[in-house]
């Protein structure tokens, strides 16, 4: 499948066009910065608290990194919608018939960086409750939906903003996969976002 992936990448999107998704990369790279090991601050207190059968202490450090990671998501994949057009326009050279195409594209790139901000903190409670098969199972499943995701969108024809909206479409799915695997493995606990102490 990751053959077929990249085949059809360059083939559909086009080497100028795929050189503009390297772009999007590119952008996002200082914003690796912003993460702050949340995932991994979550696996180690989950795990903790997990082990001792405190599902309670558990519940309230996620929705504590919940909220943390949603505002950090929010503030810099809205960054990333508005800032990131100005940005690449100003320090890159990119045509002018491609311009709209970028700003369309970075705002998904955005909202995509947010998704994967949220899912941070529920991709950190499976490991954390030693859930390692079940981890394996959604990882496969999750590239497997974004490798399809993406080699449909490119084939109908929708180009780079196909395959940037099919990043997005994967995010939200795997968002919704880990969610239902934490909420399992955490039952009876709410997952609202919350400052908890």
């Amino acid at each position: 499948i990751r053959l077929q992936y990249n085949y059809d990448q360059r083939r559909h999107i086009g080497v100028d066009h795929f050189g503009l998704f390297g772009l999007f990369a590119l952008l996002l790279a200082p914003l690796s910065l912003a993460n702050l090991g949340f995932g991994d601050a979550t696996i180690k207190f989950v795990a903790e608290h997990a082990h001792t059968g405190d599902y309670h202490t558990c519940g309230l450090f996620v929705r504590t990194t919940l909220l943390l990671n949603l505002a950090m998501g929010v503030v810099c994949g809205g960054s990333i919608a508005t800032i990131g057009p100005f940005l690449a326009t100003r320090m890159f050279h990119i045509p002018i018939a491609d311009r709209q195409l970028v700003d369309d594209c970075l705002v998904l790139v955005g909202m995509t960086w947010a998704i994967y901000q949220i899912s941070g903190v529920f991709m950190g409670v499976p490991p954390a409750m030693q859930a390692f098969r079940l981890v394996a199972v959604i990882q496969v499943v999750n590239s497997s939906v974004l490798a399809a995701a993406s080699i449909g969108a490119v084939r109908a024809g929708f180009g780079l903003y196909g395959y940037t909206a099919a990043n997005l479409f994967a995010a939200a799915f795997g968002l919704v996969v880990w969610y239902i695997a934490s909420r399992r493995l955490i039952p009876g606990e709410s997952f609202v976002p919350r400052l908890d102490t």
